[in-house]
């Protein structure tokens, strides 16, 4: 049985033959990664212990992955499908879905054609507070309207079977 001696080649042929098969793990990694990440691929072929050419043939083989990949891309102008459209300088956009209570939201109607983003509007709409498990809505400044109240217009708040507080008289619902 021949010593192995660090640092020395296997002394038979087959032995020989056998130890330039093996192909170490980092290099099947790089191989792997090189086509399915590239740029991790390409830099665990230049730490790998294969001959110039073969490192230079895994960079091209990465790059062209990367081109194909950019040129599959579709161009960024492409409409997206969907239907939803960005409202940045057109103010006007049309809302599809079921219609909503006009008793529920104040100022909606159906053919509304203001712009949504006006500033100038003026909201009458009374906002009151509720606890969840209280009985009774308040104003804002109410010492019972907590800091875990919800707020609500008046109708919800009718709606939901609270009544007006005792002490400040927020506004009741008219039906």
């Amino acid at each position: 049985m021949p010593n192995r001696v660090k640092g020395r080649k296997p002394a038979g042929k087959a032995q020989a033959k056998r130890a330039r098969r093996r192909v170490p793990a980092q290099s099947v990694l790089a191989a792997v990664f090189t086509v399915l990440f590239p740029p991790a691929g390409v830099l665990l072929t230049w730490r790998s212990r294969w001959q110039p050419l073969t490192k230079y043939a895994m960079t091209a083989v990465a790059v062209a992955v990367m081109a194909v990949a950019v040129l599959v891309l579709p161009p960024t102008d492409a409409q997206t499908p969907g239907g939803i459209e960005l409202v940045g300088v057109d103010p006007e956009a049309e809302i599809y879905g079921p219609a909503l209570p006009t008793a529920m939201v104040t100022g909606y109607t159906a053919s509304s054609t203001s712009s949504i983003f006006a500033q100038d509007v003026e909201d009458d709409t009374v906002y009151v507070y509720a606890a969840d498990d209280g009985e009774c809505y308040h104003l804002y400044d109410c010492k019972f309207a907590y800091a875990s109240s919800r707020r609500l217009t008046v109708y919800e708040a009718h709606y939901l079977g609270y009544t007006p507080c005792g002490l400040c008289n927020p506004q009741a619902y008219e039906g």
